[in-house]
């Protein structure tokens, strides 16, 4: 906290010691990446500290918090700042559990951005000619750029922006040829610029397309990637995530298939399984990319997937996990959180839980679901003493702290994994949540064409409400169902 945060800080403690019952004022605070005095960049590091007893918190750029909205209290969030340079301050107001609503906290940091950008980048460091689509785009830029996005003609309306990654492959439109590829960078102040390179695509003599499966005389199945390597299914789980049968295999000689390189296996596609690795309890949903993300307790499982979840989880080869990339729930890089499930050690400390045990008084919630989603005890498996656990009073659709039924989850707190086809429940129709984190309302005849299948579709047993964005599904059918890696930079990149 800079000096003169401390000033305000006293001066709104008198005012806290009064009106404000569950304050202990001496922790309360916003801090900005740890104190510094400026940034390039628009992304920061908000540290928070509320009153004891907080709950909820305001966050904003401007200082009447005008469309803000209360969010669970945690310790830490990423915050972005508007584009441009200039002082930058940040308000930040808590609630407890009685609704009261604490003074204004801030903070201030300079933003300094660059004042230009240079960027740029290579085909294949520059190569003439290629007879593989599958290219390595070697990116270059200047302190400040955020983000950029790539496309095979000068329209980017169909591609989205992706963090600044200076290695990643990319796949040019087909037919023989010369080709173009297009990079628009973004930098903090907002500025944008496009660059283009060029190279010869020769399409090789007896081409077989990117995206066929292929199987010789084995009973081995090969994905063909548009990396130009063959890429196995594991298992069967796996092939029919993607598949519902082998109508669209093409059958060739063992010496075809030995003229490419093997790849990585293919991942269970996003949407469809929950995995859990043999020897394990630990349950996963697949995103897009090969990438898991954790599902904390049962009763997030039975309250996303519905009351047959079981029944959604398939069980891998431990072989098969280093295969894919498991996420961790950011808690900041100055906090600790032992057992990685987003309550951090302090925050575990102040309620009594463990840094090691995801569940600490096993009732079927989550420390993370207890202390943010419901408000419980995650000390005390019977809460509201009422002869059920929390957990499973939740999944009968009763609440957790008293009396009454509950219909829907807290506004903030339960969603979908990347990647899910949903059907609302109340409306009946389709969504689909995007790698960008966005919902986006879809025709079934657009999944249809990408053989996704309506047994993976998610029936919602309660309503976790969720806002529907805007405009056009921001990829191509064909983009949405093909086989996908993160890169370092966590950029999506085709099979």
């Amino acid at each position: 906290m800079k000096k003169k945060q401390y000033l305000v800080f006293f001066a709104t403690c008198a005012l806290f010691f009064v009106f404000f019952p569950f304050d202990k004022c001496a922790a309360a605070y916003v801090s900005i990446n740890s104190g510094k005095e400026s940034t390039k960049v628009r992304k920061v590091d908000l540290y928070l500290s509320g009153p004891d007893g907080t709950q909820k918190m305001l966050i904003s750029n401007k200082a009447d918090f005008a469309g803000a909205v209360w969010e669970n209290y945690q310790q830490y969030k990423l915050w972005f700042f508007d584009y441009g340079a200039g002082t930058r301050t940040v308000y930040v107001k808590f609630k407890g559990s009685n609704s009261i609503e604490s003074s204004t906290f801030s903070d201030t940091i300079l933003m300094n951005p660059p004042a230009s950008m240079s960027v740029g980048f290579k085909i294949n460091n520059n190569a003439a000619e290629t007879s593989s689509r599958n290219v390595n785009l070697t990116i270059s830029w200047s302190e400040g750029v955020e983000q950029m996005r790539i496309s095979n003609s000068n329209d980017f309306s169909l591609s989205d922006w992706i963090n600044i990654d200076d290695d990643l492959m990319w796949v040019l439109s087909a037919g023989s040829g010369s080709k173009t590829v297009f990079v628009e960078f973004i930098d903090s102040n907002g500025s944008k610029k496009t660059v283009s390179q060029s190279i010869k695509y020769n399409q090789p003599a007896n081409y077989i397309s990117e995206g066929t499966l292929l199987k010789g005389s084995s009973s081995a199945i090969y994905y063909l990637g548009f990396d130009g390597k063959i890429h196995p299914f594991f298992d069967s789980i796996t092939y029919h995530s993607w598949n519902k049968d082998f109508s669209n295999i093409l059958r060739v000689s063992n010496a075809k298939l030995r003229q490419y390189e093997v790849g990585v296996p293919v991942c269970i596609r996003q949407g469809t399984w929950l995995v859990q690795f043999k020897g394990s309890d630990r349950i996963y949903a697949v995103e897009p990319g090969c990438v898991l993300k954790k599902i904390r307790s049962a009763t997030e499982a039975f309250i996303l997937y519905g009351k047959d979840w079981k029944k959604r989880v398939a069980k891998l080869d431990n072989l098969l996990e280093s295969y894919y990339t498991k996420t961790d729930i950011v808690t900041g890089t100055n906090l600790i959180d032992s057992d990685k499930d987003g309550v951090d050690f302090d925050t575990e400390k102040q309620y009594g839980s463990s840094d090691s045990n995801l569940d600490s008084d096993g009732d079927l919630l989550s420390d993370y679901e207890e202390i943010f989603y419901w408000f419980t005890d995650p000390m005390i498996a019977d809460t509201d003493e009422d002869g059920h656990k929390d957990g499973k009073e939740v999944q009968l659709g009763y609440s957790p702290l008293g009396s009454g039924k509950i219909s829907s989850t807290p506004n903030g707190t339960y969603s979908f994994a990347l990647g899910s086809l949903i059907r609302g429940k109340a409306s009946n129709e389709l969504y689909y949540r995007h790698y960008n984190g966005e919902y986006y309302k879809i025709s079934t005849s657009a999944f249809n064409t990408n053989r996704f299948q309506q047994r993976f579709v998610i029936k919602q047993s309660y309503n976790i409400p969720f806002s529907v964005g805007g405009g056009n599904f921001p990829d191509s059918v064909d983009t949405a169902y093909r086989p996908q890696r993160r890169t370092t930079g966590g950029s999506l990149v085709n099979l």
